[in-house]
């Protein structure tokens, strides 16, 4: 009867202790080249070349997971932006309308440290980033990211 119990025990615990699904939802993670977008204070727009995002983890169950704590690094031509994701907060969500909320970053430089919110869109994939900003001469910045959605439970 021991040994049962005990072989009961190992079996379950075997069975319980892989990869968890979350109960709804999906697991969520950053896919391909992060774009961003600029206007400068003569209105003049255009993109960055090189941007590299630099994730805090490489997937997540909600947004705050796989963005708070991450970094998006622009080689501009006249300085490098660094910008540090500190914070998410979604709106309350209106289906089937996109989820939007805002998201908070520090600009990390050396001689400016200032935190700037922006709105974000989060629609077919794409969560898109829009906010005014006063970094050298950009006055506005547009940044897109597609999220990659995996084992969706819903």
């Amino acid at each position: 009867m021991k040994k049962i119990f005990i072989l009961l025990m190992i079996v379950s615990s075997l069975l319980f202790s892989g990869d968890v699904k979350p109960k709804d939802g999906c697991i969520l993670s950053q896919d391909g080249q992060v774009i961003v977008n600029w206007e400068n204070i003569n209105s003049k727009i255009g993109s960055f070349e090189k941007v590299s995002f630099i994730p805090i983890r490489k997937e997540g169950i909600n947004f705050k997971e796989i963005f708070v704590g991450s970094m998006i690094k622009i080689n501009s031509i006249s300085k490098p932006i660094t910008l540090e994701i500190t914070n998410i907060t979604s709106n309350p969500r209106v289906r089937p309308d996109p989820r939007t909320g805002t998201i908070s970053f520090t600009i990390l430089e050396e001689k400016i440290k200032q935190n700037i919110d922006m709105n974000y869109i989060y629609d077919k994939n794409i969560m898109n980033i829009k906010g005014k900003t006063n970094i050298y001469d950009f006055n506005m910045l547009d940044i897109k990211i597609k999220i990659k959605a995996i084992l969706c439970n819903i």
